[in-house]
């Protein structure tokens, strides 16, 4: 019988100007959730921008493969459109 550890979560810390995005509006953090997920799906990869279509964010991986420091976000998605509740 194996046992298997859990996985290490990612880190992740804002930039100032994500705060800033962040306090200018509302801003759905659920796309945080969605991040994660992204980034337990490709590991290595070194930048991320992940959307709900109601919110995106951009984050740069730093230091070591769990460590992620959110860059930007935005209200909607690349195309400046929010998406309708449904």
């Amino acid at each position: 019988m194996s046992v298997s550890m859990p996985r290490e979560l990612p880190r992740f810390f804002p930039t100032k100007h994500f705060v800033d995005k962040l306090a200018s509006g509302m801003f759905d953090l659920s796309v945080i959730a969605k991040l994660g997920d992204e980034v337990s799906r490709n590991p290595n990869q070194l930048r991320y921008e992940v959307t709900t279509g109601n919110a995106t964010v951009v984050a740069e991986r730093v230091k070591n493969k769990h460590t992620l420091k959110l860059v930007t976000g935005w209200i909607g998605n690349r195309k400046k459109e929010k998406m309708e509740a449904r």
